[in-house]
């Protein structure tokens, strides 16, 4: 418990004295994102395969909404027990879609990454990503400021431009150590992540000079077994990218209603905080191999009287297949 108290208040420190901090992925469930978070991540969990899926509905109050959904599955590849280390592959699926233009942002994303055992209770992975990305609008429904004519149908507009569509690779690498209590849910992982290291030309103008931004991400993700039923669950993330910046915090309580041991039967319930922005409540619920969660926020600052305090409801799904072998049981709950 102290190991994990610690670094949540060493990196919140460190990301806080930052000022150039910021995201383009915008979920208050980030840490149910693995391969959003780092592509070293990747095949890091207690399992054999895991599905995971995101969707959120941001300011459903006002006219101008934000849909996203995200979706992925990692495994571990030449995995074998006794063996040092291991490789873990993983696909990703990112689309949004935001505004009267339907601006849609599509990714598909490949990540690999390689976990090294240090110690019986440390492990180290490095990952990284290469994804395709297109954006595309749609001009139909959009009035430009020479097609306003008060009283009178709109004219056409001047308004021209090269591409309504554009697709361009991005380029992403990540970093984790992990800290594992042998035969405990007890574990820390500790890691960041670096995508658009490529900074591609994102414009539908043909601007050599609109580049999208680097993306950072940095985080704590760490799990405490209080007693045989009860475990803390606490995680602090800290995004940026460019000259904007999203620190999120959140602490979550673990309820086992049936013994562990014989089957998996929790509830969670927690909130998180994401600074200067929303306090954001969170709901969870782990039947055997599934774990589903919602999240609804509401905001504390700035958009309060577009929003009337509300930031918009988010729903995350985990399905993660454990085939419990025998050489490797005594290594159970985790395969790590």
């Amino acid at each position: 418990m102290r190991i994990l108290t610690t670094l949540l208040l060493l990196l919140s420190f460190t990301f806080m004295s930052f000022s150039l901090l910021g995201q383009d992925l915008h979920y208050s469930q980030i840490f149910s994102s693995p391969l959003n978070l780092s592509p070293a991540l990747a095949g890091l969990y207690g399992g054999e395969h895991r599905f995971v899926g995101n969707a959120r509905n941001q300011w459903n109050n006002v006219p101008v909404d934000y849909l996203s959904f995200s979706g992925s599955y990692d495994t571990k590849i030449k995995y074998e027990p006794g063996k040092s280390g291991f490789w873990g592959v993983g696909l990703q699926i990112n689309q949004d879609i935001a505004g009267d233009s339907r601006l849609q942002l599509s990714q598909l994303g490949l990540n690999l990454s390689f976990t090294k055992r240090l110690a019986e209770r440390h492990l180290i992975t490095l990952g990284g990503q290469m994804a395709a990305t297109s954006r595309r609008f749609d001009q139909s429904d959009l009035v430009f400021p020479d097609q306003s004519n008060p009283g009178k149908p709109n004219n056409t507009t001047s308004q021209t431009f090269d591409n309504s569509s554009i697709v361009y690779p991005t380029v992403g690498v990540g970093a984790n150590w992990r800290y594992q209590v042998r035969d405990s849910r007890t574990f820390v992982n500790v890691g960041g992540g670096l995508y658009n290291l490529n900074t591609p030309v994102v414009s539908f103008n043909d601007n050599s000079d609109f580049k999208l931004h680097e993306r950072a991400s940095a985080f704590v993700l760490g799990t405490y077994q209080l007693t045989e039923r009860v475990d803390l669950i606490a995680n602090y993330t800290h995004q940026w990218q460019g000259p904007h910046r999203e620190p999120l915090a959140g602490i979550r309580g673990k309820f086992y209603l049936v013994n562990p041991l014989v089957r998996t039967l929790a509830i969670q319930l927690g909130a998180h905080y994401r600074f200067d922005d929303a306090i954001i409540p969170v709901i969870a619920a782990n039947v055997n191999n599934w774990e589903v969660g919602f999240s609804y926020d509401l905001n504390a600052q700035g958009f309060n009287p577009a929003t009337n305090n509300n930031g918009g409801p988010e729903l995350s799904v985990i399905y993660t297949f454990q085939k419990i072998r025998p050489e490797i049981c005594l290594l159970c709950p985790e395969y790590l």
